[in-house]
């Protein structure tokens, strides 16, 4: 049996960089290329019978249809060479450039990643674990996290969807001038990029010559600055004229006072960006809500989850609804409402309206045989061949109010680069973001994220709140172990 000629396959830069802000089901794009690929190789002569080609004059360039509103386009010529892809129109906006630009467009091509070529097939997930009883509980899509060269690379850091470029481009192009103060407030669930949005709004004003004052927690400095950039005006004090940049304030009062302190030091702007849920005071959100009314910020949303697999990513949202839904500070139904009723706006934007674009990821519950199962999980971490080495590809979190890591899993994990952190310490993890979770929470934790507390005091409210943050840390696997009277420990 002859064996079919292999077909090169290459990528123009502008078809890379559109694949990577696609906000589509990206999946299907590559799964088009492979169907594309096969047909090229067992219908050599009428493989292009039916497709719709543009008449240019530099090179056979055809369109094909990937969804209902988007669009591949290609070139047949020595192989397949991917010159776009987007919403429909892109051929139309390809052919609208210049024969000049297109024949600059063309020759900048480089061969396809292996990975961008494999084929996966995707498992139907398990019933969503709050209502689940069983020991081990999974939400495991055997298509997981499709990495792209930059997610294994540096350049991850500064990486922009479409949302969060458009933001991006938006707010420079009113702060690159002197002006009026602005307040700028960008709202977004985790994973919508809100921190590397700010990023490189912070680079690009550098680089127009504004004066930048970047006011990031020292882990997120530490995280941001292990990238091919570093940090603008990092931990400087507010001055005349300059664009104050907070990411993710740790409080209500900094907020307030962070404001306070740019309007009186005169500076040009002050734009911030956090997920409010991450506040964990119990009233805080009144007190938010007042601030927006006085102070009248010119408010961003962002709502597509680039940076997070589904199956991680919806269990996270799953678990933050069930605690917002049926976790309360108070114990009157009528109050229980007017309570509801405040978070609304900001659980809409935040948790409710988040899409994710990749649809993958791995998520997995341990109720029994904890250590064996560790082990297990921990030698599949191991065995990756794609571990982050700029940051830390694993973060560990223990619930110390219900159970202590084990000495024999502290020993497994040193010497690989895991961060390992107490559940009472999340402020260390805020805005960094991590391959893998692993988390270790007592019986009951466990129950109240689950249950829910009516009358909550300030430990279970700030407690059950922190692991909003802690389970929207994970790109593609969070593994939950929980340290029952079976569970081994």
């Amino acid at each position: 049996m002859n064996k079919q000629p292999e077909i090169k396959i290459e990528w123009t830069s502008r078809f890379k960089n559109n694949y990577n802000r696609y906000n589509g089901q990206r999946a299907k794009i590559r799964a088009r290329v492979n169907e594309l690929k096969r047909k090229m190789q067992e219908e050599p002569t009428t493989w292009l019978r039916n497709m719709e080609k543009l008449q240019d004059p530099v090179a056979a360039i055809y369109r094909d249809k990937v969804t209902e509103g988007d669009r591949l386009i290609f070139s047949p010529s020595d192989g397949l060479l991917l010159v776009d892809v987007g919403p429909h129109e892109v051929m139309e906006e390809f052919q609208a450039l210049g024969n000049q630009n297109r024949r600059d467009i063309l020759s900048d091509k480089a061969t396809v990643p292996e990975w961008f070529l494999s084929e996966y097939k995707s498992e139907s997930p398990a019933t969503n674990s709050l209502s689940q009883t069983s020991s081990s509980t999974a939400f495991d899509n055997s298509e997981m996290r499709w990495l792209y060269e930059e997610e294994l690379s540096e350049a991850w850091l500064q990486f922009l969807d479409t949302q969060q470029a458009d933001l991006k481009d938006k707010i420079f192009n009113e702060l690159k001038l002197p002006g009026e103060f602005e307040f700028h407030l960008i709202l977004g669930g985790a994973g919508t990029g809100k921190t590397v949005v700010l990023l490189n709004l912070a680079l690009s004003l550098a680089s127009a010559g504004r004066n930048v004052i970047c006011q990031f927690n020292e882990q997120v400095i530490k995280y941001l600055n292990s990238g091919k950039q570093r940090v603008p005006g990092a931990g400087l004090a507010m001055q005349p004229g300059a664009v104050v940049i907070l990411d993710d304030p740790m409080s209500f009062t900094i907020l307030r006072q962070k404001l306070a302190e740019a309007r009186k030091s005169e500076a040009r702007a002050l734009v911030v960006a956090l997920d409010p849920f991450q506040w964990v005071e119990r009233r805080v959100y009144e007190k938010f809500d007042e601030l927006i009314e006085i102070s009248q910020p010119i408010q961003h949303n962002l709502d597509v989850c680039y940076r997070q697999s589904k199956a991680v990513g919806q269990q996270a949202i799953d678990y933050t609804k069930s605690i917002l839904d049926k976790t309360s500070p108070f114990i009157i139904d009528s109050k229980i409402a007017d309570h509801k009723k405040q978070l609304d706006p900001l659980k809409q934007i935040c948790v409710d309206s988040i899409s994710f674009v990749d649809s993958g990821g791995r998520y997995k519950l341990y109720e029994s045989d904890l250590t064996d199962n560790f082990g297990k999980e921990f030698e599949r971490f191991l065995a990756r061949d794609d571990k982050w080495s700029h940051w830390h590809p694993m973060l560990i979190i223990f619930d110390p109010s219900g159970t202590s890591m084990p000495s024999s899993w502290i020993d497994k994990i040193k010497g690989n680069n895991i961060l390992y952190k107490s559940l009472n310490q999340v402020d260390k993890i805020r805005g960094s973001e991590f391959q893998e979770i692993f988390v270790l929470l007592g019986e009951k934790t466990w129950q109240k994220l689950q249950e829910g507390v009516l009358g909550a005091g300030a430990v279970d409210w700030e407690k059950l709140l922190s692991l909003h943050t802690v389970l929207t840390r994970s790109k593609d696997t969070t593994v939950i172990f929980v340290a029952g009277t079976d569970s081994g420990l």
